[in-house]
């Protein structure tokens, strides 16, 4: 039996566990660039913002699941956090895929497949618990390493932590359904000691090519004034000037193919 088959996802919804300890260690070892990584009390804090009534006031339903997958052993296999939005401007859900990742000696098994089917489906179930149904819209992002925007240093850390070339990875992610939106994307400092992180691009899963930009703009409004802020009051003047030059604009052009990736590809084997 593939080892796939016998692998145990379940969600994780308390911080004070050794199963989340666990989750974060292996978390760690395989993100390892600073501006994309966050600490434990960082993923705790978010985390306790779930339910947060000021919040759902102000921003609508929102929920931050973490998930493990683990061998029949117990072993730690892989891990996933994500958040769920409700856009009821839009009359649509969407998804933000913070981080998903593999132990590298399980990798080539499905994990990474399985963690993403799962995470749109229990997804979907949180949307239904909140009085919405099943098939109501759901959009969903992830951020990717962009390679022509990371260092050669940046590059080999990645692809040394993760056990995977960064290009191998955008041409997984769009073998998935995801492409690149065409936008400007800075993700802001993950704590008030941190530094932007510019070497992300932001992705959807989607067929079109062009994808609405109130949907990404209510999106990402609220995965960085509550998953990245961590619900901070006031307005970040570099959030503010990205967020209004996406609502300028109707639509956004969906970028990415695997000729692209390949050529990037070799691109940076020849620089290695």
């Amino acid at each position: 039996m593939d080892l796939v088959q016998t692998i145990k996802i379940q969600s994780v919804h308390d911080t004070d566990t050794e199963e989340f300890r666990q989750i974060y260690d292996l978390y760690r070892r395989i993100f390892t660039l600073e501006e994309e990584t966050e600490s434990f009390d960082g993923l705790c804090a978010s985390m306790a913002l779930n339910g947060n009534p000021d919040l759902t006031q102000k921003y609508g339903p929102f929920q931050e699941i973490w998930l493990s997958a683990r061998t029949p052993e117990g072993r730690l296999a892989g891990g996933a956090d994500f958040n769920v939005f409700i856009l009821p401007e839009q009359a649509c859900a969407t998804i933000h895929i913070t981080y998903i990742f593999t132990d590298a000696r399980c990798r080539q098994n499905g994990i990474g497949s399985s963690l993403l089917q799962h995470i749109e489906s229990e997804a979907r179930r949180w949307v239904a618990s909140q009085g919405f149904p099943l098939n109501y819209p759901l959009h969903v992002f992830c951020e990717q390493n962009a390679p022509e925007r990371m260092s050669p240093e940046e590059y080999r850390r990645d692809a040394e932590a993760a056990g995977l070339d960064p290009c191998q990875r955008l041409i997984w992610w769009h073998k998935k359904g995801f492409r690149r939106l065409d936008t400007e994307y800075v993700q802001p400092p993950l704590s008030p000691q941190g530094k932007a992180c510019t070497n992300l691009s932001l992705n959807v899963k989607t067929s079109k090519r062009l994808f609405p930009s109130a949907i990404v703009s209510g999106h990402l409004r609220r995965f960085f004034y509550i998953a990245v802020f961590k619900a901070r009051t006031s307005h970040d003047a570099q959030t503010e000037e990205i967020l209004r030059k996406i609502e300028a604009t109707g639509s956004i052009p969906v970028t990415g193919s695997l000729k692209e990736y390949r050529e990037l590809g070799k691109r940076f084997s020849l620089q290695g």
